[in-house]
């Protein structure tokens, strides 16, 4: 089984070099998916190259 890699809240927003609030506008616009695990948001790294592939393609 493939091992997953998570990146915390900010982690994710340095990487699409966005701000935390504009990723909390991508999370609530249904477009990138979080994960919440023992009270931490966390985003898979598969999820955030799938989004940033998308978008750059756009």
């Amino acid at each position: 089984m493939p091992q997953h890699q998570y990146l915390t809240k900010g982690e994710t927003a340095n990487l699409m070099r966005c701000s935390v609030v504009t990723l909390n506008r991508i999370v609530n616009d249904g477009l990138l998916r979080k994960i919440k695990l023992r009270g931490k948001v966390l985003f898979a790294q598969s999820d955030i190259n799938a989004f940033l592939n998308e978008s750059s393609a756009a």
